[in-house]
């Protein structure tokens, strides 16, 4: 079981988000993960440019046309965890989140979005400081589709 002390910096509240990222992805993956969310958090969506509501686009495409001259972004509210998305590019899935959310059940359901993203995309899904994605906190493995904390790694502790 993953347990605060194998992932320092995960729960720290100083001023900075985690990133939830995915590299090496695709247009045709990002479609997919904008089809799958909104059916699977079908209330919990909600797309603005520059502040102002706006319908979520089906294309990642048209969303990065839109972020050539304005500040597009998803927030995935996934019950309990709000995701925030501004669409940086079409080769890496990147949501902020605060880490003040995590401590309880917030955890859990980072976990479980986590797991399924990956699946949906067959894709390593890494958690990590802001701007950070070469150091990790957590990892979830596509194969064998386990997370991983990487700070517990040389004590072989991580998720049964």
């Amino acid at each position: 079981m993953i347990e605060p002390r194998h992932t320092p910096g995960l729960y720290d509240a100083d001023g900075s988000w985690r990133e939830v990222v995915v590299l090496g992805t695709t247009p045709h993956d990002w479609d997919r993960l904008i089809a799958w969310a909104l059916g699977r958090f079908p209330s919990g969506s909600t797309f603005t440019i520059d502040g102002e509501p706006a319908p979520l686009p089906g294309f990642v495409r048209d969303i990065l046309e839109i972020h050539g001259h304005a500040s597009p972004e998803w927030s995935l509210d996934l019950g309990g965890l709000t995701l925030h998305c501004q669409f940086h590019s079409e080769s890496r899935v990147e949501f902020d989140l605060d880490p003040a959310a995590l401590p309880g059940p917030g955890v859990e359901v980072l976990f479980g979005f986590i797991r399924e993203l990956g699946a949906l995309l067959s894709h390593d899904v890494y958690v990590t400081p802001e701007n950070s994605w070469n150091a990790p906190i957590l990892v979830y493995l596509h194969e064998p589709r386990r997370i991983i904390a990487v700070a517990a790694i040389d004590r072989e502790e991580f998720e049964p």
